[in-house]
């Protein structure tokens, strides 16, 4: 399990960050389903599961940090930084409550079901959005810049930006 992580991120750089992306949804909604359909007698494996389910977290956070240098610029990438900043803070506020009401009206297992749809929409909506957009791929500026050396600091690339700045990520 340990090479999942690593592997993740070579899958995700590398292009095909919408099969990676419904993989870990499948995966991970298929793992909140059985959490939710396992028998109380086999509670104990519950905890392995969970870890297991754990690891295939979907990767979406991750890269939609890694589009925002390609679709945005300047002041405006600062401000769909803050944005999705606040966004993901409110939604580590509010869905517990909204899981915990659930738990509440319905049980437990409902919640985990509602999880595991949740997840599964999630995740084929958003690699669905990737296709549309054409940015599944690697970038292609990322990938010409690989190969090329290293600028001293203080000369400014293609875009007018100085090399040594921490948050232009163009350099």
């Amino acid at each position: 399990m340990a090479a999942v992580g690593p592997l993740r991120g070579r899958m995700a750089d590398r292009g095909g960050s919408d099969r990676l992306v419904l993989v870990c949804g499948a995966v991970f909604s298929a793992g909140l389903l059985a959490l939710a359909l396992l028998p109380g007698s086999l509670w104990w494996l519950a905890v392995p599961l969970a870890l297991a389910v754990g690891v295939f977290g979907s990767p979406a956070n991750q890269i939609v940090r890694a589009l925002w240098p390609r679709l945005t610029f300047g002041a405006e990438r600062n401000a769909i930084y803050a944005a999705e900043a606040t966004t993901q803070e409110l939604l580590f506020v509010f869905s517990p409550v909204l899981t915990a009401g659930v738990v509440a009206f319905a049980g437990p297992r409902w919640a985990l079901g509602l999880l595991s749809v949740l997840a599964l929409a999630g995740a084929v909506g958003f690699a669905h959005s990737l296709r549309r957009a054409g940015v599944t791929g690697p970038d292609p500026e990322q990938r010409d810049s690989d190969s090329a050396r290293p600028r001293p600091a203080g000369v400014c690339c293609a875009r007018g930006r100085c090399a040594s700045c921490c948050s232009c990520r163009c350099c």
